[in-house]
């Protein structure tokens, strides 16, 4: 049995929280964390347990995140251990294993056939997966990326997120309920931008260059100033 206290600083007559300690009855002092070592245990009913090394409870939670800031409030130096299924993981490891698989999505469309450019980056917590590019229309496209997501996404735990607007086809893999934080499109849209660029002045080039071919077939030399039948009608 130990009561515990809460640590404060008051300065400028403002009061901020430093920790907790407790107090046992004969009156020692001690961290609420011993050796700074606090425990997340995930039972089977997935709650949340916070513990020390030696099995006192100090509170039962939902979620992670919950936990954490309760560890958080009792000692913000505390190193951190989450027990799950029988196996052991620091804090950083268990939020990168249990980080949904997240694919960013982002459109540049060319307007006048409705051909889609698009960039796409899939990343799991910290970790880059891999980066595409596809050109062709929705059907098309959203073919080729539910290929990649079923392959390398997760059951319940995979989440498209778009830049633009959704491809239709895709509704059903979009995880909307996953909770994946702030995300950066800024190198997805730069892909689908400078991939429509590239194809789009590749085109015009090509097609500049195929105009200039086919007007030297039908120009009609001169020689002397008098038609070269030989040229006009390509006899050789």
């Amino acid at each position: 049995m130990f009561c515990v206290y809460e640590e404060k600083s008051i300065s400028h007559q403002t009061e901020s929280h430093i920790r907790q300690f407790r107090e046992s009855r004969n009156g020692h002092l001690a961290p609420m964390f011993r050796d700074n070592r606090a425990i997340i245990e995930i039972d089977a009913n997935e709650r949340y347990i916070v513990r020390n090394d030696s099995g006192e409870v100090y509170f039962i939670g939902q979620g992670y995140d919950e936990a954490i800031k309760r560890i958080g409030h009792a000692e913000p130096a505390a190193s951190i251990e989450v027990m799950k299924d029988g196996k052991h993981y620091t804090g950083a490891q268990y939020k990168q294993d249990t980080a949904p698989t997240v694919f960013l999505v982002a459109y540049s469309v060319n307007s006048s056939n409705g051909v889609l450019f698009v960039g796409m980056d899939a990343k799991k917590g910290n970790q880059h997966l891999g980066s595409w590019q596809f050109i062709g229309n929705e059907n098309e496209v959203s073919a080729e990326i539910r290929e990649i997501v079923e392959e390398m996404g997760e059951r319940d735990n995979t989440a498209i997120r778009y830049a633009w607007r959704d491809i239709e086809e895709l509704a059903d893999l979009k995880g909307a309920n996953l909770n994946v934080g702030k995300l950066d499109f800024t190198a997805v849209r730069a892909r689908a931008r400078n991939l429509k660029a590239r194809i789009i002045n590749e085109t015009t080039k090509s097609a500049e260059k195929e105009t200039t071919k086919q007007a030297k077939k039908s120009k009609v030399k001169l020689k002397d100033g008098k038609f070269d039948v030989m040229s006009l009608y390509r006899i050789n």
